[in-house]
């Protein structure tokens, strides 16, 4: 598969990265699979994962919209932060184990 590079503007700034000798040979065997360099391949995970171009935010966005539905879909449940508070208080402070935990050491 030819990755097609990102980028059309020069390439003028130079960082140097090392990787655990584990990680590296990973990255260089994707990039060989995917017939492309490793400093396109960091290229590309620094967009993504920092959101630094247009395309990889509405990625992003995109990817996190599916998951939202797909929790709306399995009916999981959604609750404020007073929600959460209240059932918390209820669960923990109201059913004795506050008075079992006060004074333990984890």
């Amino acid at each position: 598969m030819q990755s097609e590079p990102l980028t059309q503007k020069p390439l003028t700034k130079k960082a140097t990265i090392l990787f655990p000798p584990d990680l590296f040979k990973a990255l260089e065997a994707l990039a060989k699979v995917q017939n492309t360099s490793m400093s396109e391949l960091v290229r590309i995970a620094v967009r993504r994962q920092y959101a630094l171009n247009s395309q990889a935010r509405k990625l992003e966005i995109a990817e996190r919209l599916k998951i939202i539905e797909e929790m709306k879909q399995a009916d999981f449940p959604f609750w404020t932060w007073q929600e959460m508070e209240k059932d918390y208080e209820e669960t923990f402070f109201r059913s004795g184990l506050r008075r079992r935990a006060v004074g333990r050491t984890i």
